[in-house]
């Protein structure tokens, strides 16, 4: 007897799967769960999958290392190698010869290639079938300089206007590199497609990228004159002094004019009024802004300005050496959600209402200021919050009593200071919402803390970071 029509239709969509319908995040977690030839096989179950493996961050999985192939049996490790073609040239000129083989036959093609110059003979013998093979294809190029290999740079800066979907430019140096600081010729990087540029070597360099929409490193010598219009994240820092003991360029508030798209800054140097004012006044689209070096400003009054930047939601100020000498007034910025001001509010702080996350260092001279700002009542926003205490004269007991009235706060970190087993039993009422407790680079002589689960009834995590030392204890169960 036969299945009616209908029965059938049904059986085949019982049959149907619904994997497909899976978002990424889901597939990723599956694919992780695999060893890499499984995934390999997952990739062929159909496009979608095929784009999620090898076309998204997941790629980042599978690494093809071709130092490994230039590895003969027998040798146990790459040094050994380069040990043995030093003393038999002939195995090295063979082992090249093999590997430029290998990657004219292969028909892979590779979006992502990072390579180490430790070698200039060995890389320029290397580069022209490199970049003749992948060239068409590299989307992101990351090269580590090691040695004298800065003579390899005008290689470097021929190929890249030819390689037309690049999209991410970087140029590192492995360990103490001082030939890169005698570079006589300066070199220009130019790009039609490159969005990402990051040169971590101070060496003074051009930059023609017309479509450039993040860099990272010292300022280049034509920045003025250039100033990409798409730039939206900046990393910059200048050359303050070079081997040869010559002055620095000097650096002036026109470099950052004009720049109005600019939506992340990490300025990696010193401020005055001038430059502080132009990008105050210039980069109205900030979200993130960031000080590391020492903040030479006149007065509140200039300091004001930064209220301009309506649309900031981030700011840190990493120069853990120095303080304002002026009150701090950060309530006018209702879009910040993080600050991080280190030793700058010497003279107290007044915090915006939409304050998510506030890090700062309490001394003796803020300390009283401090209490007044941090306990608010009207910032019921705050979830997340760092006390450094690297002063040991600093009453911490007067903090400590009153954070239950951070009615919101979720993780809590303490940096510095010595801590003893009765350290929260001031507190004057549990602390329900807290789930994580932190303490970096701290004294402590307890095994426990006593009272630790009445005055944190729902803490999850409890973790120590202490000289590169990370313990995470789990109090779950």
């Amino acid at each position: 007897m036969s299945l009616p029509s209908y029965a059938k239709s049904e059986a085949i969509r019982d049959e149907i799967h619904h994997n497909d319908t899976l978002p990424e995040e889901i597939l990723c977690m599956i694919f992780d769960l695999l060893d890499l030839h499984s995934v390999k096989n997952a990739s062929r179950t159909c496009q979608r999958w095929n784009n999620i493996i090898f076309c998204s961050g997941y790629v980042n999985r599978f690494s093809f290392s071709m130092r490994d192939l230039l590895v003969p049996p027998g040798q146990e490790s790459f040094w050994n190698l380069q040990c043995a073609q030093e003393q038999n040239p002939q195995m090295h000129h063979l082992a090249m010869e093999q590997f430029r083989g290998m990657v004219v036959r292969s028909k892979r093609c590779y979006r992502n290639l990072k390579c180490t110059i430790d070698d200039v003979a060995r890389f320029s013998s290397l580069w022209e079938t490199l970049n003749s093979k992948f060239k068409n294809d590299l989307q992101s190029l990351v090269i580590n300089v090691t040695n004298d290999a800065v003579h390899v740079l005008p290689l470097i800066t021929a190929a890249i206007p030819l390689m037309t979907q690049l999209r991410s430019l970087t140029l590192k140096e492995c360990g103490m590199n001082h030939y890169l600081y005698y570079v006589y010729e300066v070199p220009t990087f130019r790009s039609n497609s490159v969005k990402h540029f990051e040169i971590q070597p101070d060496i003074k360099i051009n930059i023609e990228m017309p479509e450039l929409e993040s860099f990272h490193g010292v300022l280049p010598i034509n920045f003025l004159s250039f100033r990409p219009s798409n730039m939206k994240q900046l990393t910059v820092k200048i050359i303050e002094k070079d081997y040869l003991d010559q002055e620095a360029d000097p650096i002036d508030s026109l470099n950052i004019r004009g720049m109005i798209l600019l939506e992340t800054l990490k300025w990696e140097i010193e401020v005055e009024d001038e430059s502080f004012l132009a990008i105050c006044e210039t980069c109205t689209k900030l979200k993130d802004l960031c000080f590391t070096k020492r903040m030479i400003i006149s007065n509140s009054d200039v300091f004001s300005n930064l209220n301009k930047l309506v649309n900031l939601r981030r700011l840190k100020f990493q120069n853990y050496y120095e303080s304002l000498s002026f009150y701090i007034d950060l309530s006018k910025l209702t879009e910040l959600e993080e600050i991080d001001l280190g030793m700058m509010a010497k003279e107290g702080v007044k915090l915006p209402k939409s304050i998510k996350m506030f890090a700062v260092e309490i001394c003796l001279e803020n300390q009283q200021s401090m209490i007044e700002s941090l306990f608010d009542p009207e910032l019921i926003e705050l979830k997340t919050l760092q006390l450094s205490f690297h002063h040991s004269i600093v009453n911490k007991r007067e903090f400590f009593e009153r954070l239950p009235l951070l009615k919101n706060l979720e993780e809590l970190t303490f940096a510095g200071g010595y801590y003893t087993e009765s350290e929260f039993l001031c507190l004057n009422a549990p602390m329900d919402r807290l789930r994580k407790l932190k303490f970096e680079m701290y004294l402590l002589n307890v095994q426990r803390f006593l009272g630790i689960e009445e005055k944190f009834p729902n803490l999850i995590n409890l973790e120590f970071f202490n000289n590169g030392l990370n313990e995470v204890v789990s109090l779950i169960g």
